[in-house]
């Protein structure tokens, strides 16, 4: 700014050097390289004209403006203006050129290529020698990047000035050199006020020099001229300017956020509380135990002399006084005040009068009990326990009216507090939930003890249901597989016989029907022979009917029919050995049709699988082994079809391989009868079970598959069955790149121990 002040004094005494000559265009060209070297723009206009032409430009005038020398001479500078030029400007301008004075203003301007720029100008009259008023000369300076830096100063100044969070310059020495709006409303303070006083006055001992700028941001007191503390969280810096260190501050008022912090650590701070002590009052199923630990909890929470529960005896919906009778049940007293219980003063009806208030959810709070609006009778019978303050909470259970939590303040007077309010209430509905419990525990033990009654009567009659009630608590999950079994094979077996019905009646009629069928065409055939030539009619008949093709494929029709009706007698049969309703008892069986009944039944899921998947049988010569048969088939069904599944992951040549051989019993033997022991063998070439899953599969509800694709019943049922029911084995040996096999080793006859 001082550069272009001291540009404008030089070139205005170059216009003063030329007032002093004629002005004529020989004198002018003595200045022109004066004029041309100018870092200005100048403009000389003719002002004996009424346009005031331009008739002379210097090289900074073309620089600044755009525009070329021949362009602009003989026109008005009003080309320069443009929308945001000032008005108010203009109107000085054209005053000066009006009157012949001088005028120094700063303007917007335009270039050529329509780019606006800052123009400082000074406009000079110049007159000849009789003082007549020949030319203006126009002294311009481009001032677009000292404008520029004034307008962000000023936008700074503006931003900081209203600012929300208060902002302190301090000098090197502590005085207050600036302070905003802010830090006036933050202070209540003017900012004459503020400016007279030292930065120590406002803020602690160091906390506005250099060295705690570490510490920034952190949170001080500040103090206010009024004689309050001010929380306010800081940060500072310092600031070189014209060759002087400021310490800039910018606090921020934090008393809302205190407040909220305050109120939400006390929030915290009470949930906290009322957790604890709900979980004491709630670690109890036991309703004496329940009260006694909640009035015990309560006082103790809220500094009280006494605190009781009180229970109403009926709890109705009547409103007369007489129908809500009560008594205290529980109460916790500090020392030196008297007892409600020990005294015998428990049953009364004080509160009678207010059950309406109290069916409503309202509490009711007395501060002090000589001016309170309760009756001489009531506060009479209170000073006898020395209550000066109490505060009442109803109790409800299923919407009615239960009770009353009552608190005491006996020394004194008591205000109670809004948050000792909240407290009581809070706690008194965990107290709800917690007889709620209590209550029906209550009743669930009662049902217990009539069913255990029960039961046992049952017990002493019927020694078998005492073995099976001791079987079903030992052994629920085989009971569930089991359940779900026997519903699947009373299914499977009422399907089976509503199909087996039909299919024997047709079965059984096929013979007739192909027998049928040959004699009639074996009697087509001799009327085809005897009466080669039978009337056009039939003639066209025979031919509509195609009687060769139907001779021909009838027979082939009756043949389908019947290897259909015997796969399905099959299937059926499969079935029924499957499930075995009827053989509740142990039988000695095939294990060969067992397993051969059971790859029949999986043939549609083998079917419906991408890749197909091989079937080895690698039969011994087993004789009849004694087992019950349904639950054996439910062994086999489950490995197979856990084989099958993992199948699904294998690459190439999917294949199980079933083997069954005979053996003696070990000398390690884990059978106590002497027989022979058959032994299954099903492998498969999956993928193999890890070993940190292998010694878990026979865990009951252990399952690998995702949820609802299993159960985790079946290899532990399946264990069950073998080793409990068959007094057998049953192992799993599984590695990676093998596969899996499950042996199954059962004795040929069943030890009844």
């Amino acid at each position: 700014m001082q550069k272009s002040r001291s540009i404008l004094s030089s070139t205005l005494a170059v216009v003063s050097d030329l007032k002093q000559h004629s002005l004529d265009f020989a004198t002018l060209g003595l200045h022109e390289r004066a004029l041309a070297a100018l870092p200005c723009g100048i403009a000389i206009a003719d002002a004996r004209q009424s346009n005031f032409p331009i008739i002379y430009c210097n090289p900074a005038f073309e620089r600044i403006t755009g525009y070329r020398q021949e362009e602009v001479l003989g026109k008005s500078c009003r080309f320069l203006q443009g929308p945001d030029t000032d008005p108010e400007a203009v109107s000085q301008i054209r005053a000066a050129l009006q009157t012949g004075g001088s005028v120094q203003l700063v303007l917007k301007n335009y270039r050529k290529d329509g780019q606006p720029f800052w123009n400082e100008l000074a406009l000079s009259p110049v007159c000849d020698q009789r003082g007549e008023l020949i030319y203006y000369i126009a002294v311009q300076t481009d001032i677009t990047e000292r404008k520029q830096v004034e307008q962000a100063q000023h936008l700074i100044q503006f931003s900081i000035d209203r600012a929300a969070d208060a902002a302190f310059y301090i000098r090197a020495e502590g005085g207050l050199a600036y302070i905003n709006e802010a830090a006036c409303r933050l202070l209540d303070c003017s900012s004459e006020e503020l400016l007279a006083l030292k930065a120590s006055d406002l803020f602690p001992a160091g906390d506005w020099q250099s060295e705690q700028l570490k510490t920034s941001p952190r949170e001080i007191e500040l103090k206010s001229p009024r004689g309050t503390s001010i929380a306010v969280e800081i940060s500072n810096t310092i600031l070189h300017c014209n060759g002087q260190d400021y310490y800039c501050i910018f606090a921020r008022d934090i008393r809302d956020r205190k407040r909220a912090e305050e109120k939400l650590r006390a929030h915290i701070k009470r949930e906290r509380l009322t957790g604890q002590i709900a979980n004491r009052i709630r670690q109890s199923i036991d309703l004496d135990r329940v009260l006694n630990t909640a009035v015990r909890e309560v006082r103790q929470a809220l500094c009280a002399d006494r605190v009781v529960v009180y229970r109403f005896l009926h709890t109705t919906h009547s409103v007369k006084t007489q129908d809500w009778q009560g008594k205290i049940i529980v109460e916790s007293v500090g020392k030196g005040w008297r007892s409600i219980l020990e005294s015998g003063a428990r049953k009364n009806n004080l509160h009678a009068n207010y059950v309406p208030l109290y069916q409503k959810g309202s509490l009711r709070a007395v501060s002090d009990l000589y001016n309170s609006d309760l009756s001489n009778e009531a506060i009479e019978r209170l000073k006898r326990f020395q209550v000066r303050a109490s505060l009442t909470v109803p109790i409800f259970q299923k919407a009615k009216l239960w009770g009353l939590l009552i608190v005491h303040h006996c020394d004194e007077p008591h205000q109670w507090t809004k948050a000792e309010i909240t407290l009581l209430q809070r706690l008194n509905v965990q107290l709800a939930i917690a007889i709620r419990q209590a209550a029906l525990f209550e009743q669930l033990e009662s049902e217990l003890k009539e069913r255990s009654r029960t039961e046992q009567a049952l017990r002493e009659s019927e020694a078998e249901l005492k073995t099976a009630l001791r079987e079903l608590q030992h052994t629920q999950a085989q009971l569930i597989q089991t359940e779900k079994m026997s519903s699947l094979g009373r299914l499977v077996a009422g399907v089976a016989h509503e199909i087996n019905n039909p299919i024997s009646f047709i079965d059984c009629n096929l013979a007739f029907i192909s027998e049928y069928a040959r004699d009639l065409l074996e009697l087509l055939q001799l009327y085809r022979q005897h009466y080669p030539d039978p009337p056009p009619e039939i003639k066209t008949q025979v031919q509509e009917m195609d009687c060769d093709f139907v001779a021909e494929d009838l027979p082939k029709i009756i043949q389908s029919m019947r290897s259909g009706t015997e796969r399905i007698v099959d299937i059926v049969g499969s079935m029924r050995n499957f499930v075995r309703l009827d053989e509740a008892k142990s039988k000695s069986i095939d294990l060969h049709d067992s397993l051969d009944n059971i790859l029949l039944l999986l043939g549609s899921h083998l079917k419906r699988l991408k890749k197909k998947i091989t079937i080895i049988r690698n039969y011994g010569n087993l004789p009849a082994v004694e087992c019950y048969a349904s639950l054996l088939n439910q062994v086999f069904m489950n490995i197979l079809v856990n084989a099958i599944d993992a199948l699904e992951k294998v690459a190439d040549q999917p294949t199980i391989t079933i083997a069954t051989e005979i053996a003696p019993i070990p000398r390690s033997s884990f059978l106590h009868a002497r027989t022979d022991v058959a032994i299954v063998r099903i492998h498969d070439n999956g993928p193999g079970i890890p070993a940190e899953i292998l010694s878990h599969i026979f865990d009951p509800f252990f399952t690998t598959k995702p949820v609802g694709q299993g159960t985790g019943l079946g290899l532990a049922s399946s264990y069950q069955i073998v080793v409990e029911q068959h007094q057998g084995q049953l192992e799993c040996h599984s590695f990676p790149e093998w596969g899996t096999e499950f042996i199954i080793q059962i004795p040929v006859t069943i030890s009844h121990r």
